[in-house]
């Protein structure tokens, strides 16, 4: 009788001891992969909140959120009156939706109280909402877990210290959880960022559109010259530098602007929108071999001997790249293929 009620004592302890929450390896990239799937699998947004971290990055490696957010900040403490609509035309991204607009206004208000010097909030981080349709249609009781990659790679580092990559399917459809982690002075990471891709759908973009690289130096087309008569261009070139880092390219499509430098941005002095002051404008194609990191020069025929009705010692110039070829590999759409191949 004494040994059964000591067991039965002894019993909440051991039952105590086995729900004692494990601690989270913040050290290992895979460990926190796994964490953010099963935090999305079961809805558990307190899970996920213990893997966020304070912001205290350089403004290229806040959450999107939060980059904007800081830009409306600094737009509103120079033009403290503007009106909506005056935000909404310097700020396209908000899509002229007032809700969206409060949101952002709303954490402002936050930024001005120190709160980019503060821990996250949830939705800072992940670039959807928690219970949208989007994460509810990935995460049905279908999904597919079939691998998680990590990447620490210094290099490749645009938006943090590493990257997890959580590739899931879903019937017949890919997706991807891009995870962006920073790591403080322990060695420890945390999320700064969540985003979610339909890789199926970006694929068949990709192999179906012309491609562009996302992002690329603005100075690719680094200089122009021309020779003029009065108010007449004779002849003009861009010099193109291949620093796309895409390797050689053999086809180049861009829209090329010029006009007078005084008129060029007349109507948008941030310089965001095509120039509305430019004389000529024009996509220009060149079949033309351009190793990686060579300097090439573009002599613009479709502009000779064009009268530009000014004096043109003083011209201006924008180009805009449209299409590149051949296309850089996908790492993500060859994943896709060799997991379609495994099914046959």
């Amino acid at each position: 009788m004494k040994k059964l009620l000591l067991i039965l004592l002894c019993l909440p302890i051991l039952f105590v001891t086995c729900n004692i929450e494990q601690p989270i390896d913040k050290s290992n990239l895979e460990s926190i992969g796994e964490i953010v799937h099963k935090a999305f699998l079961n809805k558990d947004s307190l899970l996920l909140k213990k893997l966020i971290g304070k912001v205290s990055r350089p403004d290229y490696q806040l959450s999107s959120f939060d980059f904007i957010a800081k830009e409306l900040y600094l737009t509103l403490d120079v033009y403290p009156n503007l009106t909506n609509e005056e935000i909404f035309v310097k700020f396209p991204e908000f899509n002229y939706n007032e809700d969206t607009l409060k949101k952002y206004k709303a954490r402002v208000l936050e930024i001005r109280n120190g709160a980019l010097s503060s821990y996250k909030k949830l939705y800072d981080v992940i670039e959807f909402e928690f219970d949208s349709l989007v994460l509810n249609s990935v995460y049905t009781k279908d999904v597919e877990l079939l691998v998680i990659k990590t990447d620490t790679a210094s290099n490749l580092r645009l938006t943090g210290d590493a990257d997890i990559q959580i590739y899931l399917r879903n019937t017949n459809i890919y997706y991807k959880i891009l995870v962006v982690c920073n790591k403080d002075i322990n060695n420890e990471y945390s999320i700064g960022n969540i985003s979610i891709y339909n890789m199926t759908k970006e694929c068949d973009d990709y192999k179906n559109n012309p491609y562009v690289p996302s992002m690329y130096p603005t100075n690719v087309f680094y200089q122009m010259g021309w020779t003029y008569s009065g108010k007449t261009i004779n002849d003009l070139y861009i010099d193109f530098k291949n620093d796309l880092v895409l390797g050689d390219i053999e086809y180049l499509k861009f829209k090329l602007y010029i006009g007078d430098s005084e008129n060029f941005w007349r109507g948008d002095p941030w310089k965001t929108e095509h120039p509305k002051g430019a004389f000529f404008e024009q996509t220009i194609v060149r079949n033309m071999k351009v190793y990686e990191g060579d300097k090439t020069r573009i002599y613009i025929d479709e502009i000779k001997d064009f009268y530009s009705g000014v004096i043109n010692n003083d011209l201006t110039y924008k180009c805009y790249l449209l299409e590149i070829k051949p296309k850089p590999s996908s790492e993500d759409c060859e994943m896709i293929e060799d997991y379609e191949k495994i099914e046959e």
